[in-house]
C-alpha cells in the first residue's frame, strides 16, 4: 500500500543499510545511511507533492525494500 502521511518511519533496518528515495522519473532525491533500528524521514524538503519510491538497500547494495510513496 502506498505511504500517504509527511514523515516515514522505516523499523527494523540493519547497520549497513542505506536509505534511498527517488522520484517517479527515478531521479535519486534522499540517500543516507542506516542510523538506529528506527528511523524518521522527513519529506518535507523532498519537493514537489508527486509519487516518490523509499528503497532500502542492504550493504552489497541489493534492494530489500520498496515501498510507494505519495506525497500532496
Amino acid at each position: 500500500f502506498p505511504v500517504t502521511i509527511m514523515d516515514v518511519v522505516v523499523e527494523k533496518a540493519m547497520a549497513g543499510y542505506r536509505y534511498k528515495i527517488l522520484d517517479a522519473a527515478g531521479k535519486e532525491v534522499y540517500n543516507q545511511p542506516v542510523k538506529s533500528a528506527i528511523t524518521e524521514i522527513s519529506l518535507k524538503s523532498l519537493g514537489a507533492p508527486g509519487t516518490y519510491f523509499l528503497e532500502v538497500l542492504d550493504e552489497k547494495i541489493q534492494r530489500v525494500v520498496t515501498k510507494k510513496i505519495l506525497l500532496d
